[in-house]
């Protein structure tokens, strides 16, 4: 209903009922969805901003958050004369510094390009407000890792000699957890080799456990010793100041994430050809709020991407778990078989010596108190004979490698490309097979399979998959060189790379039969393009996959 014809002090009131709601409300969402609701009921919109402006200018911190929201909620129809009233609350001298700073984040919400250098001479004392808002930002980032996380991208768009004056600053001012918070993400993550002998060296002055296991993960994994002998020195000074470095795990301060809720969901999805594997972990608060992270790890590669959200509701943890489970097959996990995977991966990058995402050594932490289990092989293992083919089953269809794993393809596929006969096409890959088995398939190679195999063994065996679960196992128990599954991946990868340069070919042919004035444009995209995509190969990948997949080969 349309609320016609209301005085100022008639919206006024409404308005102040709206605020006074806030507490009233189970949920931020539920209280800012009704709210907009009320408000753009009132016919007078330019009434509800100039009270909702009022208001702003004279509010307590907690108030001017809530209006600072609405403004974004309902402000875009009139968003100039809402940036414009915001101007003048930051020019004018007798606005509080905290208003004048809300006044700012609400302008580039509603997308203002705003100096920095400009906006601080309006300020009273900005330093007494940088110190207050990073105290605030790091007392939040002690228990909310997205919080920790927008102070460590605020950090890192700074440039070096910012970034240092931050960190030094923060070492004179702030106790150990939340130095914690800034220094173990940077380090263990090896985001910015520049700030780590800095923060090294902090480290063994902070007197923290939290910060032992990340010192002994340097001395043992690091490849730069001057890296090493910093960490040895700062193991060193913390031993000195009464830190038991040899036994340190139970001394570690659980973060208060954990303190706060208890493990719920945890899924992955089926491993491909490559070995990557998507995970979600979450926990569930005493409320019912979801803390959740998503990763993806590569047995080759590691921690590849992470990302979380903090406080979302179940509903809202489900439809990410739906969309998760809608493209691939996925498969629920034990806490504990997560954190195995977690770790392995973590593990990789160490070793690797290579950058490990920030991002995921924040949202760790909602795993702090789970216990790593490793899968128990022999409780799998049966006594059994494989009675499928193992690309049988729609979790092995991606199980194949590419150019970049196996350069030989695309020379294969070159060759494919000038030999007119099947049979002769045929002659030539089985020996280019022979090859691929003898150099390729390597012992490494063969054992990297043989834990992929158990790995998504171990996913069908609980998921009661039984027979899926006891042919993987098979297959992983007697992996050699000269398996035909070794075979059929070499041909899978073959016949995937055709496809892929079909697809390219195809592309190519649509742009060029496009109207002739527009053909310029197909000639400068055919420029760019190698021989293979001028290649028909619908012919070729047509029988081979007569041959080898509807055949006996």
């Amino acid at each position: 209903m349309i609320l016609k014809n209301l005085s100022k002090l008639q919206i006024r009131a409404e308005i102040l009922s709206i605020l006074q709601s806030f507490h009233l409300t189970s949920s931020e969402q539920e209280f800012f969805n009704d709210a907009k609701d009320r408000l753009l009921q009132i016919e007078d919109y330019e009434g509800v901003l100039d009270v909702l402006l009022k208001e702003f200018s004279k509010a307590d911190e907690e108030k001017a958050q809530i209006i600072a929201i609405l403004f974004v909620h309902i402000g875009a129809d009139k968003s100039q004369k809402v940036k414009d009233a915001l101007w003048n609350n930051i020019k004018f001298p007798g606005i509080s510094d905290e208003l004048k700073d809300y006044s700012a984040m609400t302008l580039r919400v509603l997308g203002e390009a705003i100096n920095p250098d400009e906006l601080i001479t309006y300020f009273k004392n900005p330093q007494e407000l940088i110190n207050k808002e990073t105290q605030k930002l790091l007392d939040v980032a002690a228990f909310n890792p997205e919080a920790q996380l927008d102070f460590l991208d605020f950090l890192f768009t700074l440039g070096k000699t910012e970034q240092f004056q931050l960190i030094n600053s923060l070492k004179d001012d702030y106790n150990t957890q939340e130095l914690e918070n800034i220094l173990i993400p940077i380090v263990e993550s090896r985001y910015s080799l520049d700030l780590l002998p800095d923060l090294i060296e902090l480290a063994g002055n902070i007197k923290s456990y939290g910060v032992v296991p990340v010192l002994k993960n340097i001395i043992e994994y690091s490849d730069q010793n001057d890296f090493v002998k910093l960490a040895e020195k700062s193991l060193k000074m913390l031993k000195i100041a009464g830190i038991d470095i040899d036994n340190y795990q139970d001394k570690i301060i659980p973060p208060n994430i954990c303190d706060i809720s208890k493990p719920y969901k945890f899924l992955t999805c089926a491993i491909d050809g490559t070995g990557t594997q998507g995970i979600i972990a979450s926990r569930i608060s005493d409320e019912g709020k979801i803390y959740m992270f998503s990763s993806v790890i590569n047995d080759v590669d590691g921690i590849e991407d992470c990302f979380g959200f903090y406080n979302i509701s179940v509903n809202d943890f489900e439809k990410i778990a739906d969309r998760f489970q809608q493209h691939s097959d996925s498969f629920k996990i034990s806490p504990q078989y997560c954190k195995y995977c977690l770790d392995n991966a973590e593990k990789i990058n160490k070793i690797n010596n290579s950058e490990l995402c920030y991002e995921y050594v924040v949202w760790k932490k909602l795993l702090f108190d789970i216990e790593s289990e490793k899968i128990d092989e022999n409780f799998l293992k049966k006594e059994v004979f494989q009675k499928e083919n193992i690309y049988n089953y729609n979790e092995f269809k991606c199980w194949f490698i590419n150019e970049n794993e196996y350069p030989n393809i695309a020379e294969i596929l070159q060759n494919i490309s000038k030999i007119t006969e099947n049979t002769n096409i045929l002659e030539y890959l089985k020996k280019e097979e022979k090859l691929f088995i003898e150099n390729f398939m390597t012992d490494e190679i063969c054992e990297k399979y043989k834990n992929r195999l158990i790995n998504q063994a171990y996913l069908f065996w609980t998921n009661k998959e039984v027979q899926k679960s006891d042919d993987a196992m098979f297959l992983a128990d007697n992996i050699q060189k000269n398996n035909i599954f070794f075979k059929d991946l070499f041909k899978r990868s073959i016949f995937e790379s055709l496809l892929r340069e079909q697809a390219k070919h195809d592309e190519l042919k649509e742009i060029q039969n496009i109207t002739p004035q527009k053909n310029v444009v197909a000639l400068n995209f055919s420029k760019n393009l190698n021989e293979l995509q001028n290649t028909d190969f619908s012919e070729i990948i047509e029988f081979l996959n007569d041959y080898w997949f509807r055949n006996e080969y």
